[in-house]
Parts: C-alpha cells; structure tokens; sequence
C-alpha cells in the first residue's frame, strides 16, 4: 500500500498547487493525508490502484446500508461529499489491537444520483443510488435446501450480476452454523465471485441470506443434525422437515421435489414457497359435480406468475363412469386460461366410496372404480392433457384393474415408516412402483401454515409435455392427422419417453398399506353432492 501513499501524496501536492491559484473551500483539508493501509467495502477489497485514483463506484440501493472497513495506522474521518445522497456512520470505532474501523454508508439520494465519500477529506471511492433490484441480483451454484451433520461444512459460490454491487453473507441462527465469508475475487470475465462456507455446529436450522448493496436475499435453508439413528426434530422454518435419498435397482436418480396443496392451506405465500426449493406443485383444482377448490383460482395464477410449474388433480365423489366424465370436463373448464404443465390427475379415495354408498346406495368395486378412473383420465387425454391416476396400494389392490390402466401414469401414495437422521427413508421407493411418489402429510414448506403433502418424481413433466405437444403448451398437437387418434398418439410419444421397456404395471411394496392423505387433505368432508 506504500504506492498508493505515495499516489495519495503526490495527489495532495498537486491539488495544493492549484488551490494556490483558485481559491475553494477544500483548500486547507489535504494538509494531514491518510495512511490507510486497507480498504473492504463490504467483503470486496479495494485494490491499490482503485484506492489512489478514488474512482470506485459502489451501487447503494436506496433506503438500505452497506459497510466498509478501513484499516489505517491512526483513526481516521470518514464523511459524504453530498449528505443528500448518501449518510455516513460508524458500526464500530477504531479498535488499536487490529487497526480498523467499521463505517456504514446509507442511501438517501434520489434513484442514478452519485457522490464522492471521503477518508480524511481524501475520496477512496464513490456511490451511486439504485433502486432494488426485481429479481435476485447474482446467481448461487445451490438454492436447495439441505441438512449437514455436526462438524459437516458446505461452501457454495456467489457470483454477482453487476460489477459495482458488493456482497456478504450471514446466517439466520448462529449459533447453528458458523460461516466463513472470505474476501471476493474477480474471475477471467470480470464478474466479482465470493466463496462462502457454512459448519454445522449443533443441531438446528437456518436460513442462509446472501447481503448485496444492503439488501438481504435467502439463497438456501440447511439443516443441523446430530449423527446418530434418531431423526432431528426440524424447525417450522425449514423448507422440508426431511428430504427423502430414494434410489432404484440400477442406480441413484435425482428426484424433482413437490408439494400438493388445496383450500385447507388457505392463503399461501408462494414467494416464499418458491424461494424454498420446491420444484412442482400439484393443485386441486376442485370435487364433486363442478365444485371449484376455493383457493384454486389464487393458488394456480399464483404459480403461473412465478413459473411454478404445476400439475392438477379433481376429487372424485362420482357414482359411475359418466359422472366421472363429467368431473374431468368441470376439471377442464377450470384449467381454461391457464398453464399446467404437469398431469391432470383423477383422486378416488375411501371419501368417495363412502359417500356413493350414502348419497346413492351404490358400493363402489374394482369394476366401477376402474371404469370411473378410465372415464376420467380418456376425456382428460380426448382433450389434450396428461392424464394420471392417484392411489395407495390398498386402492390397487382392491379398487383399480392396473391392467387397464396401466398405460396412464401413477401417482403413488405410500407414506414413509422410518426416516433416519440423514434423511434416507428405510421403505425408500423404487422407480418400478411409479412415477410420483406422495411420501408424507405432515411436511413442513416456507410459506404454509401448518403441515402440507410432500411429492417426488423423477421425471420432467414439464419438459416431456411441452415436447409432446400435450396441455396445449406447443403447436406439435396440431401437425397430427385429424384421421389419426390423437390422443392415443401423443400419450404413446410420451409414454415412449415416461416408461422403460414399455412398463404397464406396477410393483407394490410387501406390505398392508392404506396410507392415504389426512381427512381434510384431499377430500372435502361432509359433501353433500
């Protein structure tokens, strides 16, 4: 830093020289230069070159604080050349053992205004007021949440979108993990890179917040546990109570995660949910003979508006097959203006055998509840949309023929016994039994009240509809011959892609389950028709 210094120096006389000619109030204030020896504005350190020229430009979000430490051989003033645009403070003063202090600089100009800021009268760098940024201003290699054991630690990388924004991080809970925020750097484009660390310390939960230009934004939630065969009570704060390692025969496959919600999680914070790390949501979009959910219409332009991608499902309360029909065409005029790009699904549960049974003295067996879930699912796929079907296996066993509705995907019921402390599920799922698993009620996402159904697949539903042409998402339905069975064509294209080897069955596991959602989940209790 003795070059800059001597920059600083060699600055002062110069100026000097022409105050001597042109009278200005500054005139007197370079008579004590600085000996700084380091400057950080907020986790980035200023190079020797950027502290002697004085020119780095800082974004400062109005409204918001960013800080800055300076390391000097003697306490030093800090002051804005505009206290419109910018006001000066101190987090701590100027501590002798380390030779620092730790200044705050608030933004109160108006939005593109900019000003000089000033280290004993000599200008170390500049700021400019922005306004806040719409959209997260940098791009992390992770955004999902995750659970470390004590002692683990993770690093993951920020990268900013803006070369004048500045960065830092910090923990929600501390005393869980403890962070490890080194200086940034620059990479071979230009763009500034922080590497940043997070150790588990005891068990616990967090959110992780990167700070660029004073404003916080969540990046990921992770999770603290202790390494033992007990599963850790995770807080309400955490995106997933657990994260299930599902695996198959072959080999580990990445699972998409979801959630499937309806009226009984009320109003939902879908910002929020989003920021969580789900991937899907499946919504039901209503029951009955033309009931719309309640909170269908929110939930469903809520997504489209923040590019979750969503699927579908009607519960069933038909008594035969041509009610069912009916139920999927209420299910259809309720999708109109809106973009689904997972399946449409058909939900025949122990609430719809009971109320046939009540309301019209009709028991409903394999026989009926097979042909009222094909009566579904073939107007859904007559109409253009992904067809599915929802069961435990209990329903299999007892109420479906999957010999004839084997070629229409399953979304699978089956919840977990066990779960160890890791997050590994002992009954984990194999792929052979569908390609939706619904794996507990009571799981806990940001942005829900209370405990909500947890979903996996490990299938892209929405990249193999688009690219069958499927829910109305591409043009490739119209190019088929109208002579040609169009829907029987594009499930097959999808299907070729869903299924190996043509897989029309499904293996179950060696069990009594009955597992269905909690009364109130799925259902609509108490209807009347």
């Amino acid at each position: 830093m003795n070059k800059t210094l001597k920059s600083l120096t060699a600055a002062v006389l110069t100026v000097g020289m022409l105050f001597a000619f042109t009278p200005c109030a500054y005139a007197a204030t370079y008579a004590h230069p600085t000996s700084i020896t380091g400057v950080t504005v907020s986790g980035h350190p200023l190079t020797e070159q950027e502290l002697s020229k004085g020119s780095y430009l800082i974004n400062l979000v109005k409204g918001h604080t960013v800080f800055f430490d300076v390391t000097s051989s003697k306490p030093v003033n800090f002051t804005s050349g505009n206290s419109s645009c910018a006001v000066t403070g101190t987090t701590w003063s100027y501590n002798r053992s380390s030779k620092t202090t730790r200044y705050t600089i608030t933004g109160t100009g108006k939005v593109g205004q900019t000003c000089g800021l000033y280290l004993d009268k000599n200008r170390i760098f500049q700021a400019q007021i922005i306004d806040q940024p719409t959209s997260n201003p940098f791009v992390s290699d992770t955004n999902q949440p995750m659970t470390l054991k004590i002692g683990q630690s993770y690093t993951f990388k920020i990268t900013l979108k803006n070369s004048h924004s500045n960065a830092t991080f910090q923990c929600g809970t501390g005393s869980v993990f403890s962070t490890y925020a080194p200086p940034g750097t620059t990479d071979k484009d230009g763009n500034k890179v922080y590497l940043y660390k997070i150790t588990a310390q005891k068990a616990g939960g967090s959110g992780i917040y990167v700070v660029v230009d004073g404003v916080s934004y969540s990046v990921f939630a992770a999770n603290a546990i202790k390494t033992t065969n007990t599963a850790a009570a995770l807080p309400v704060s955490s995106p997933y109570r657990f994260t299930p390692t599902v695996s198959s025969e072959s080999s580990s496959l990445s699972y998409k995660k979801g959630i499937d919600v309806s009226e009984w999680q009320k109003n939902i914070d879908w910002e929020t949910v989003k920021k969580s790390g789900v991937d899907f949501v499946m919504l039901r979009a209503g029951y009955g003979s033309n009931n719309l959910d309640a909170y269908f219409e929110r939930n469903i332009t809520e997504c489209n508006r923040l590019g979750i991608p969503v699927g579908v499902y009607w519960f069933s309360y038909a008594t035969n097959a041509t009610e069912a029909a009916e139920e999927a065409q209420d299910c259809l005029n309720a999708l109109q203006g809106h973009t689904v790009e997972y399946p449409v699904c058909y939900d025949l549960e122990y609430d719809t055998v009971r109320y046939a049974q009540k309301a019209a003295h009709v028991k409903i067996d394999k026989a009926l509840a097979t042909s009222m879930a094909k009566a579904f699912c073939s107007t859904i796929e007559e109409n253009q949309y992904y067809a599915m079907n929802y069961a435990n296996s209990d329903y299999i066993k007892n109420y479906f023929d999957m010999e004839q509705l084997g070629t229409y995907d399953l979304w699978y019921a089956h919840f977990c016994s066990s779960v160890q402390a890791d997050g590994t599920v002992s009954d984990a799922l194999n792929t052979a039994y569908a390609p939706m698993w619904q794996y507990t009620s009571s799981g806990s996402v940001g942005g829900i009240s209370g405990s909500v159904d947890m979903d996996v697949t490990s299938l892209d539903y929405a990249e193999i509809i688009r690219s069958t042409g499927l829910n109305h998402l591409s043009d490739i339905s119209a190019d088929i011959d109208e002579a040609d069975d169009s829907s029987t064509t594009l499930r097959s294209s999808a299907s070729n892609r869903l299924r190996r080897g043509g897989q029309t069955t499904y293996s179950l596991p060696a069990d009594n389950d009955r597992s269905t959602p909690a009364p109130g989940r799925m259902s609509q209790p108490n209807y009347q028709g």
